[in-house]
């Protein structure tokens, strides 16, 4: 037997038919208990709990928080998701980080198309919008600045 028809009969290229049987697993038993074979599960629509209907039914509030490091941003996300006006300190960071706490303001607002306001030399006034029974003189009177 030559090189070629081996590599031929190997590959199942020759001319002679084998005889396969295709369906050699369909006779087997199925195996009910596996995952593969289980039914397939339906699932209803989860609808998660929404804060801001909660929220709606009290007045907003004013919370004042004074920055001593950058990881205080976690405070002023909650209290601005949570929709209470915030009045920001950050005279008692360093000029780099205030910038950075500036920035992430900005974005807080914009991203829920609130107001920033800059009430006195490092102090800002941030709404969220469901918050527009306060303006920039409720904060300004909360961070005792005129």
């Amino acid at each position: 037997m030559s090189f070629v028809k081996r590599t031929k009969e190997f590959f199942g290229l020759d001319n002679e038919a084998v005889a396969y049987e295709e369906d050699a697993y369909y006779g087997e038993p199925r195996y009910e208990h596996t995952s593969s074979y289980a039914p397939e599960r339906s699932y209803d629509r989860y609808e998660a709990y929404d804060r801001r209907d909660a929220r709606a039914a009290y007045p907003s509030s004013i919370v004042n928080i004074t920055a001593h490091s950058y990881s205080d941003a976690k405070r002023v996300g909650e209290a601005f998701r949570d929709g209470d006006a915030i009045v920001l300190d950050l005279r008692d960071l360093p000029r780099d980080e205030a910038k950075r706490f500036v920035d992430f303001s900005a974005g807080l607002v914009m991203a829920v198309d609130g107001d920033l306001w800059k009430l006195d030399n490092m102090v800002f006034g941030l709404r969220p919008p469901q918050a527009e029974d306060l303006n920039q003189d409720d904060l300004r009177r909360s961070a005792r600045v005129h």
